[in-house]
């Protein structure tokens, strides 16, 4: 996708950064053009590096996540509760783990 090209090659620091990135390319609603257009078998919409492991995540429904860090002894948890006034851009706290993060790292 020709929309995609600036992203080439491009190393982000954090998941929400490279979305950020996707949606200032493919607009607000780009999660369902990378989910309708773009991710099909064979094509990778990026490639992930591997690091040092610091810590352990999952993510839930909703934006609910459970964040891990090992040597500075934190555990976070991020609960939502359903709604009908729920709004993912907002309540779904997509940079919460690199914030968590952020408590050690400064």
């Amino acid at each position: 996708m020709a929309a995609l090209a600036p992203l080439a090659g491009r190393t982000f620091e954090s998941r929400a950064a490279y979305h950020e990135a996707l949606a200032a390319a493919l607009g607000p609603q780009w999660q369902d053009t990378v989910d309708c257009e773009v991710r099909r078998p064979g094509v990778d919409v990026a490639a992930p590096q591997v690091g040092e492991v610091v810590g352990y995540q999952t993510n839930g429904y909703l934006g609910r996540y459970l964040v891990i860090l090992p040597e500075p002894n934190i555990i976070a948890v991020r609960m939502i509760r359903r709604s009908a006034a729920y709004d993912e851009a907002t309540d779904a706290f997509s940079n919460f783990i690199w914030r968590v993060r952020a408590l050690v790292t400064g």
